[in-house]
Parts: structure tokens; C-alpha cells; sequence
């Protein structure tokens, strides 16, 4: 697959000047063997220590800088670096020939193949953050990307000078904004252009208004003035974009603790996704695959957290795990396998039984779980849940010879179970016992 030579995209100033190289761009006449191994050993090097160091370690400072200063002087002396790799070996564009991976290099092809990037080409407008956001992408869990295009949106979330990656996938997919460049205050759309001059905001929070509500930092202020954005869009093209957009700014404020700001996305794509404001069908399913996208991993955690806290922000977070329904239900059921006591789990419980139906797969293979407290709890919920669709799997765990503790929690739920069936099988039960004695 050809990699794109298109060179004609604007591009933000890098953060430093590149004096031009008597060759130019393409002059790959000057590129060695060596000079390629040589930079890939950087690149290597670099990605093994933000491997190794916790994000907000300082020594990650110095090995950025020397990679950086490496790249910069062969994009300054030979031009732009193109690299694939496959089969073991790396092809460096205008090179005859392959450099095989070898131990050093092994890591940085294994992390690139994890993350399924194929290409990667560095430019003259390359920046250090660009480069640090890079190796720090790469070293996240490839289930946050879910797709090659989720990682270049989120690097061209915070910035992609300098680095394409995919250049067919890229080209493909719409440009991500920056939201570092957004302006932190949408012009036409602040919230005070459609609130009554007579509300007070300090009366507001932030679920009853999180569009009107102001942020405690700027790039949360920006998000905020994008969700407003999002509120006025009427076109389901520029919607979806735009909704997409913001699913990876939400995340990645989440990632960096600005843990509100996610939460206030999480609020506005879930009024969406339900029809708020007249908000047509087409816009509503968007609305709702970027919600799920958002409530998930951490967030979802964070969001039960906040469900199940002394706050206000209880009841409706616990609205919008509701709306979540079946993708809720096993983070909520496994806290609560978690607690060590029962009193402290109380809350829990309460939305797993109000998520009704929603938890009834999570509950039925918990009840034949081997694990004794994931059973004892999912035997004790489909009691109290009083959902006649359990029974099955109560009774095939109480025909499995289940031991004499889980027999009498099976025996307790099902003489909660409604209608004349469970009835029949606790009497059915209870006989068996009789005639065991």
C-alpha cells in the first residue's frame, strides 16, 4: 500500500525553526543503512524508558530530548523519514535495503504491529510534544483505540506536527481539531445566551445545566464551548464529526484527572442520545455510541463512584447508569462482589435491582460461578430482583449438587420468585430433602 506523498497540508508552526537542507525533502540520496538503523535505535530507545518510567516521571525528559534532537537533525540533513515495517525487518523509504529487527529493535516493532500501525512518517514541522504524545499513545492499552483511527484522532487531539501514521487510514478519516487551539469560549453559544437574565449561575450545578456551568481550567472551558457547539448542530454530517470529536477529548480530560469535564460530556451525549431538545433519531444513535464509548473502563467506574457517593451528583449518575443498562450491570455487580461488607454495599445493589432485566444475564452466570462470593451474591440478587426468568438457572445450580450453604441461599431466592412455578420447585426441593433424610 502506497504511503501518501501529499505535502500540501497546513500545518500549525513547529515549536522550532528547521533551517532547509541543500537536498530538500526528497533528497534521499544522503540516507544511509546506518543513518536509518541509527534513528530507529532512537526511537527504539525512547519508547523502551516511556515504557518503563510512570507518565509523570522527569526522566523522561531527557530521553524525549535526545530522541528528538536525533530526528531533528536527520529531517534537517536528509528531509522527511517514511518507515513500515513486516516480516521482521524494516523498509525505510529510498533505502534498497531492509534492516532486519533485531533485539533492540524488536520492542518498537511489536509495539507498533500491538497498536496495528503499519507506516509512520516524520516531517520537518515535527515537535517535541508531538513526539512525547507519540510515544506516550503508545505505550496506553490497545483496548482504549479500539482502531488504528481512534489513535491518530487522539494524537491529533493533542498534536500531530510533524507525524503521520496509517497515511491511507489518516488521509481516509476526517482531521481531528486540536482542542488546545479551540477557543475557550464559544462566541454566539455561551450559556448565558439562552439562560434568563434572572438565574443565578451559582444556583445551577452541573447536572441540572452542564452546558451553562463554567469549567475550573481552560481546555475544560473549550470542551465546554464544543458540547455547545454540538447542542446547536443540526446537520447529522457535522454532528457525527463533531460528536466523535469530543468522545476523544472527553477521554483523554479524563485520563489527565480533569474528571468533571468527562462527566459533563457524559451528560450532555446522554440527553442526546435519549432525543433532548428535539434531537432527531439519526443524531440520538450517534449521540448514544459515543456515550457508551465514554461510560467506560475508569469513566464507568468513576461514574458508579459517583452513583453510589454521599453527593449530589448521586441520583443522576445513577440515572445515567440506567440509560447505560446491560454495559452497566457487570462494573456494578462486580463492586459489589469487591465489598467486604454487606452494609457497604447497599447502594450497589439498589441499581443493580434497578437496572431490572438489564442484569439478568450478569446475575444468571454469576449463580453458577464457581467463585463462592460472585454465587452467594448473583443467588441473593435474583431473589430480590423477583424476575421469574432466573428460575432455570437456579434450578440447574441446585440440581449440580451445590454445596449445603448455596443450596440454602438457592432455596431462600426462590421462595421469593413470583408465580406458581417457583413454588412447585422449592416444594420439589424440600421433598428431596425429606426423602435424603
Amino acid at each position: 500500500m502506497a504511503i501518501s506523498d501529499d505535502t500540501t497540508e497546513m500545518r500549525t508552526p513547529p515549536q522550532r525553526p528547521f533551517s532547509p537542507s541543500p537536498g530538500g525533502s526528497r533528497d534521499w540520496s544522503k540516507r544511509t543503512n546506518a543513518d536509518a538503523k541509527s534513528f530507529l535505535l532512537e526511537l527504539a530507545r525512547a519508547l523502551r524508558g516511556f515504557s518503563f518510567y510512570d507518565e509523570t516521571s522527569p526522566e523522561r525528559r531527557p530521553l524525549l530530548d535526545r530522541a528528538f534532537r536525533a530526528l531533528v537533525g536527520e529531517l534537517e540533513r536528509a528531509g522527511s523519514i517514511e518507515f513500515e515495517f513486516g516480516d521482521d525487518e524494516f523498509k525505510v523509504r529510498g533505502l534498497p535495503q531492509r534492516i532486519e529487527t533485531s533485539d533492540v529493535l524488536g520492542p518498537l516493532e511489536s509495539v507498533l504491529r500491538t497498536h496495528r500501525i503499519q507506516r509512520v512518517r516524520l516531517d520537518r514541522d515535527l515537535t517535541s510534544t508531538a513526539l512525547h504524545g507519540f510515544f506516550d499513545l503508545l505505550g496506553q492499552p490497545i483496548e482504549r483505540f479500539r482502531d488504528p483511527w481512534n489513535f491518530v484522532r487522539m494524537l491529533e487531539a493533542r498534536d500531530s506536527r510533524g507525524i503521520r501514521l496509517n497515511d491511507t487510514v489518516q488521509d481516509v478519516a476526517p482531521r481531528t481539531p486540536k482542542l488546545e487551539t479551540t477557543s475557550p469560549r464559544a462566541s454566539a453559544s455561551l450559556a448565558t445566551a439562552h439562560l434568563a437574565p434572572a438565574l443565578d449561575l451559582q444556583l445551577l450545578s452541573l447536572e441540572s445545566h452542564p452546558l451553562d456551568m463554567p469549567s475550573t481550567n481552560d481546555s475544560g472551558e473549550r470542551l465546554r464551548a464544543r458540547l455547545i457547539e454540538l447542542d446547536q448542530t443540526t446537520k447529522d454530517e457535522a454532528y457525527g464529526q463533531l460528536a466523535g470529536d469530543i468522545t476523544i477529548w472527553a477521554e483523554d480530560l479524563f485520563r489527565n484527572n480533569a474528571r468533571d469535564d468527562c462527566y459533563r460530556a457524559l451528560l450532555v451525549l446522554a440527553d442526546h442520545a435519549v432525543g433532548c431538545g428535539g434531537r432527531p433519531e439519526s443524531q440520538a444513535r450517534i449521540a448514544a455510541t459515543c456515550f457508551s464509548q465514554v461510560a467506560s473502563g475508569d469513566c464507568l467506574r468513576d461514574l458508579i463512584a459517583r452513583a453510589t457517593g454521599t453527593t449530589e451528583t448521586g441520583v443522576r449518575a445513577a440515572q445515567l447508569l440506567l440509560q447505560l443498562g446491560s454495559s452497566a450491570a457487570p462494573a456494578v455487580f462486580n463492586q459489589i462482589c469487591d465489598e467486604a461488607q454487606l452494609a457497604q454495599s447497599t447502594a450497589l445493589r439498589s441499581l443493580v435491582l434497578a437496572l431490572g432485566e438489564h442484569s439478568l444475564p450478569t446475575l444468571v452466570q454469576a449463580i453458577n460461578s464457581e467463585d463462592e462470593i460472585r454465587a452467594e451474591n448473583g443467588i441473593r440478587l435474583a431473589g430480590e430482583l423477583q424476575n421469574p426468568a432466573v428460575l432455570p438457572a437456579l434450578m440447574n445450580a441446585l440440581r449440580n449438587a451445590a454445596p449445603p450453604q448455596r443450596r440454602a441461599s438457592i432455596l431462600r431466592a426462590l421462595g421469593f420468585l413470583p408465580g406458581d412455578a417457583p413454588k412447585r420447585a422449592l416444594a420439589e426441593a424440600e421433598a428431596a430433602a425429606s426423602d435424603r433424610l
